[in-house]
C-alpha cells in the first residue's frame, strides 16, 4: 500500500489542514451537511483551489446512503430527467471517442467503466461504434435498472472487485464517482497495480465553479450536498502526479455568457424553494415569493439558456459543470 494511505489519519488528526490531494494549506469554512443530515468540515485548498471534507463519513454511511437512492421506472417527467441525462452522456461518448481514436485506439478496445450506474455511458458508447464495452456497479437497483431501460447487463461489484471480472481492459472509464469517495487515491492505487499501461479517463463536476463561490450563498449546499469533494485542475493534477499517470489532456465545458451570474440566481431560486417548501404548510407570501421566482427568474433563466445553446456561431459543447481528466496508467516496464 502506497505511504499516503498508511499514514493518512495519522497527518490528518496531526495538521488537519493539509490539502489531500497536493499538500497545500488550507482555510476551514465551516461546518457543512454531507449525505443529507451529516455534519463534517469544509475546507479549501490555497494552493489547488480544490474542496474537501473532513472527517469523511465512514465507509459504512457512504455504503447505507447509496443504497437506499431508489431508481424508479422512468415514466412522465423522471422519463423527460432520463432523456437530459442521456444527451449529456452521449457528449462525454463523443468526447471519449475523439480521445480514443486520436491516441490510437480502435473500436475493438476493451473498455471498463467503473461504477457505471444505469449503464449510460456503456450505451452511448456502443452506439458511438465500440464493440467490447463493459460496466460494474455495485447498487441492485442501478443494475435493474440499466437492464430494464438499455439491456445492458451490469456486473455486480465495485471498484476494487474489477481486476476479478474484467482483467483485461484497456481503457478504464469513472465517470462522476470519485467526488463521492472518502479516499479516491486508493482507486488510483490500485488501478496502477492491476491495470499497468491501461488509459484512464475520468469525469467529475467542476468544483472550481464552487472554489470561487464557496460562501454559503451558491454551490455547496445544494449541488454538492453528496459530495466529499470538489476537485480543480491542479487537484486533478496532482492526483495523478502522486502515481506517476502522465497527463493526456485536461478540459472543462465552456462557459455560456453571463455563466456565473446566471448560476447565482438559479441557486438563490433553489434556496427559497428548499427553505419554504420545509414547511408543511406554506404560507402566503411563502407561496407569492416562490411563484414572483419562477416567473421573474427560472423562466427566463431556462430560455436564455436553451436560446444561446442553439445560436450557430456559439460553439457550447456542454456547460461547464464537468472536469475531464485523461491519462496513461504507467506500464509494469516503467
Amino acid at each position: 500500500m502506497n505511504e499516503i494511505n498508511k499514514n493518512e489519519n495519522k497527518f490528518l488528526k496531526k495538521n488537519e489542514l493539509c490539502c489531500q490531494l497536493c499538500k497545500g494549506d488550507t482555510q476551514f469554512l465551516g461546518n457543512k451537511k454531507v449525505l443529507l443530515n451529516q455534519n463534517t468540515g469544509l475546507y479549501f485548498c490555497n494552493k489547488c483551489q480544490s474542496l474537501f471534507r473532513f472527517p469523511m463519513p465512514s465507509e459504512k454511511d457512504l455504503y447505507q446512503f447509496y443504497e437506499s437512492i431508489p431508481f424508479i421506472k422512468p415514466t412522465g417527467f423522471s422519463r423527460y430527467r432520463l432523456s437530459r441525462r442521456l444527451r449529456k452522456t452521449k457528449k462525454q461518448a463523443m468526447a471519449l471517442e475523439d480521445l480514443l481514436i486520436n491516441q490510437g485506439y480502435n473500436y475493438d478496445t476493451s473498455i471498463l467503466d467503473l461504477g457505471a450506474g444505469i449503464g449510460g455511458l456503456i450505451k452511448e458508447l456502443k452506439c458511438c461504434g465500440f464493440k467490447n464495452v463493459y460496466g460494474i456497479e455495485g447498487r441492485q437497483q442501478a443494475r435493474d435498472c440499466s437492464m430494464n431501460e438499455f439491456g445492458i447487463k451490469l456486473e455486480p461489484g465495485w471498484i476494487f472487485d474489477a481486476h476479478k471480472i474484467f482483467p483485461q481492459a484497456e481503457v478504464i472509464c469513472i465517470s462522476h464517482v470519485l467526488e463521492h469517495l472518502d479516499k479516491p487515491w486508493e482507486v488510483l492505487d490500485y488501478l496502477k497495480k492491476y491495470y499497468p499501461g491501461a488509459l484512464l479517463w475520468i469525469e467529475v463536476p467542476n468544483g472550481e465553479l464552487s472554489s470561487k463561490r464557496y460562501s454559503d450563498v451558491v454551490l455547496w449546499n445544494f449541488w454538492l450536498t453528496q459530495h466529499l469533494w470538489a476537485y480543480s485542475r491542479e487537484g486533478l493534477k496532482s492526483l495523478f502526479n502522486q502515481y506517476d499517470i502522465s497527463l493526456i489532456e485536461i478540459s472543462t465545458g465552456r462557459h455560456y455568457p453571463m455563466y456565473e451570474w446566471i448560476r447565482a440566481f438559479e441557486f438563490s431560486f433553489a434556496r427559497s424553494l428548499f427553505r419554504h417548501g420545509s414547511n408543511v404548510a406554506l404560507s402566503i407570501k411563502g407561496m407569492l415569493a416562490i411563484i414572483l421566482r419562477i416567473i421573474f427568474i427560472y423562466l427566463p433563466i431556462k430560455l436564455y439558456k436553451y436560446l444561446v445553446q442553439r445560436m450557430p456561431f456559439i460553439s457550447l459543447p456542454d456547460e461547464p459543470y464537468y472536469l475531464r481528466v485523461a491519462g496513461k496508467i504507467p506500464s509494469s516496464k516503467d
